[in-house]
């Protein structure tokens, strides 16, 4: 890893462990092909220069109003997940900056807090990647017993999902779903209160006066982009509730015709019936994610929990890679270089 003052600087969005699958080496060192959409161009870099942008995760400081809707986007209904500290990101946040304030122009710390500000972000993007390896693991030797116990079914979607929100294609629409917040202007400050209580019992301050500033120039005091790190695990843990307790599911394992391969790309988890970026319900969902160029996997509601393993024809991969080609962002991979040629012919 690139890092400067301890701190990650190329922060990956799709996880170099799993791209290894398709690497020249089966390893994080490995060279993988690559489809860059924008030049059409087809290249062989290593896996550190793909899927990263320099500081994707990092925690940036946030006005009140942007604090405000920290703590509206992270409220939810859900009592498990309420449970889990949906706040405590804000919270480590916040005695940054008041530390960062305390010393400022002090040579000797000056960037020291920003540095852990930026690792921070890495650092909980870490942890899902970690608590993800025994099922990508497992997946890719065709094993998924595992989906049918509750217990390791629910650490597995909380890695699943965040792998299918962490992107720069959903990045950008979280950003644009909120173009029109001016609107909501007094539906936010009647909220501004309840939410101020839930921060002071989390020991985060909020300035409902300045909240209220704030609202009256949304242009200069309300980036959605600098929210996008700070509500990453609150939606992966809704989306991982979802698809693991409340709604029942099976999990297929799909396996390609011989000498066929999966494709993916830096949006290598996707909603098949997609009819917009929005993370959409459940019942409106068939998330696909290949986990190797061999195997992959849907998930599907169904009757009960369960798992299937499907072996597809030569039309339906050629069907999955073309849809994940179309939604991907601005990279497409795979293990040689033959595949991208043959699936961009008419494209380049």
């Amino acid at each position: 890893m690139t890092r400067t003052a301890n701190t990650t600087t190329r922060q990956h969005y799709v996880q170099r462990a799993y791209l290894s699958a398709w690497s020249s080496n089966q390893t994080t060192s490995g060279k993988i092909w690559c489809h860059f959409k924008e030049t059409l161009k087809i290249a062989n870099p290593n896996l550190m220069g793909v899927g990263q942008e320099r500081y994707f995760y990092e925690y940036k400081r946030l006005t009140e109003l942007e604090k405000l809707m920290v703590g509206v986007l992270n409220k939810s209904k859900n009592k498990t997940i309420m449970e889990s500290k949906p706040y405590h990101i804000l919270q480590l946040n916040s005695c940054l900056w008041g530390l960062e304030d305390r010393i400022a122009g002090c040579q000797e710390t000056d960037g020291a807090i920003l540095a852990i500000r930026r690792e921070l972000g890495e650092i909980v993007q870490t942890a899902f990647e970690d608590g993800g390896a025994e099922f990508l693991a497992a997946l890719r030797n065709g094993d998924a017993t595992f989906f049918l116990d509750e217990e390791r079914r629910i650490h597995f979607c909380n890695y699943f999902m965040m792998q299918f929100i962490r992107t720069k294609r959903h990045r950008r629409s979280f950003e644009a779903g909120f173009t029109d917040i001016s609107e909501h202007t007094s539906k936010l400050l009647n909220t501004a209160p309840a939410i101020k209580e839930v921060f002071r019992k989390e020991g985060i301050h909020l300035d409902l006066r300045k909240v209220e500033t704030d609202l009256k120039d949304t242009h200069n005091n309300l980036d959605m982009g600098k929210l996008y790190p700070y509500t990453l695990a609150t939606t992966a843990h809704e989306l991982a509730y979802a698809f693991s307790i409340s709604n029942k599911m099976k999990l297929e394992l799909l396996s390609p015709p011989d000498g066929e391969y999966f494709i993916t790309g830096d949006q290598p988890a996707f909603n098949l019936l997609h009819t917009s970026e929005n993370n959409n319900p459940p019942s409106d969902m068939k998330v696909y994610y290949p986990v190797s160029p061999v195997q992959a996997v849907r998930l599907v509601k169904h009757v009960d929990w369960t798992t299937d393993r499907v072996s597809i024809s030569s039309q339906e991969l050629a069907a999955l890679n073309q849809a994940l080609f179309d939604y991907c962002d601005a990279q497409v991979y795979a293990a040689s270089q033959a595949e991208l040629k043959a699936f961009t012919k008419d494209k380049i």
